[in-house]
């Protein structure tokens, strides 16, 4: 389990994000300035920061340097509404993990976050890594009620649909494979 900091002035996209990291098994907490950003940084362990570059009080690609000599160091993930290469470029330069643009896809950032944290665990040597590959594997399935109530059984699922598909078509005259498929 790691703990995941968002640094951003939209608060609807925070709790949004937090919810979804949390989902994911890990502690989250969101800051709605730089400087709410700065103190939670300094004064407890984070393995994972999402930081906006534009906020109320001072541009993320600024601070990045900052975040990135606190106590536990952690990997900044880049967010943002603008996409400007250049911006992309410094922040990558400055030590941003990655650069993610609004508005954000939950699958490309939490495969950003899970990156993050398996390099994270395995530069500290951990033998119990911060991201679980169920988890991880997880991403991969919508997060519909539906699907977390039958994830045990998609394997056979996806079997059972198969068998119905391929019955189906032969009782409607499909008799070619080459045809159904």
């Amino acid at each position: 389990m790691a703990n995941i900091l968002i640094i951003d002035d939209d608060e609807m996209l925070c709790k949004m994000l937090m919810r979804y990291v949390k989902r994911m098994g890990h502690e989250a907490t969101y800051a709605l300035t730089m400087e709410e950003g700065r103190r939670e940084v300094s004064s407890r362990t984070i393995d994972v920061v999402f930081l906006d570059v534009n906020l109320p009080d001072g541009n993320g690609l600024d601070a990045l340097p900052l975040i990135a000599k606190a106590p536990s160091s952690p990997e900044v993930i880049i967010i943002t509404g603008e996409g400007d290469p250049d911006g992309a470029e410094l922040a990558i330069k400055s030590g941003a993990w990655a650069y993610v643009e609004k508005p954000l896809s939950m699958k490309k950032t939490a495969l950003q976050l899970v990156r993050a944290l398996q390099y994270r665990s395995e530069r500290a040597g951990l033998k119990s890594p911060l991201w679980n590959p169920t988890t991880a594997f997880e991403l991969r399935l919508p997060f519909c009620s539906i699907a977390k109530a039958r994830r045990a059984r998609v394997p056979h699922r996806a079997r059972l649909d198969a068998l119905l598909f391929f019955a189906a078509a032969l009782v409607s005259g499909f008799h070619s494979r080459r045809r159904v498929l």
